[in-house]
Formats: structure tokens, sequence, C-alpha cells
């Protein structure tokens, strides 16, 4: 699995690598933690899930 961020000019960048062993179908969703634990107050904007970016150049 791996997660990307894109920037307004249309680049991506790598926020997490890493290995799972997923079933056939999962539930996907967004978060956020603070290593100050509670009080963190956070609002998520414009968030998309659409078709697979090409793989070409992530690396």
């Amino acid at each position: 699995m791996c997660v990307h961020r894109g920037d307004p000019d249309g680049s991506w960048h790598l926020v997490r690598l890493g290995h799972l062993d997923l079933p056939e179908t999962v539930d996907v969703g967004v978060m956020c933690c603070s290593p100050q634990r509670e009080g963190l107050e956070v609002t998520f904007r414009d968030f998309r899930v659409g078709a697979p970016i090409p793989r070409e150049g992530l690396e």
C-alpha cells in the first residue's frame, strides 16, 4: 500500500508506504492524530477517492 498526496502543480509526493494483508474488500477513510493527544481539531477539505494515478514517476 502506498499513499500519495497531490500538489496543485500536478506533482505527487509519497506520504506512506507499507505492506498490508488485506481482505478482498476494505473500507477507507481519513484520520489525523497529534503527539499531544487530546485537543487537536482538524478539517479535511476537498478529499476525493478516484481512479488510481499512474505509477510512473512515483518512486
